[in-house]
């Protein structure tokens, strides 16, 4: 089995990004996600992921390659981690 090597991936948002709380606080219709003890913000790994496993499926079809990187397809029967 070969061993991967790590890659360093660069990102850039194209459109507007803004990982709300799915709270609304009066005048604020969608406050940020912040981090509860530094008040950081956070991005949700698991948004961001399935924006990344769509992009995928968009470039290379659904399939053993999007289900090695992302795991297996909510809808499989058989379910594995990614």
């Amino acid at each position: 089995m070969t061993q991967a090597i790590p890659k360093l991936i660069s990102l850039q948002a194209l459109s507007f990004l803004h990982p709300g709380t799915g709270q609304n606080t009066g005048v604020v219709d969608l406050p940020i996600q912040r981090e509860v003890h530094t008040e950081f913000p956070v991005y949700a790994a698991s948004g961001f992921k399935g924006s990344l496993r769509d992009k995928a499926e968009q470039e290379w079809g659904k399939g053993e390659r999007v289900n090695c990187l992302f795991g297996a397809d909510a809808m499989d029967e058989e379910l594995t981690a990614g």
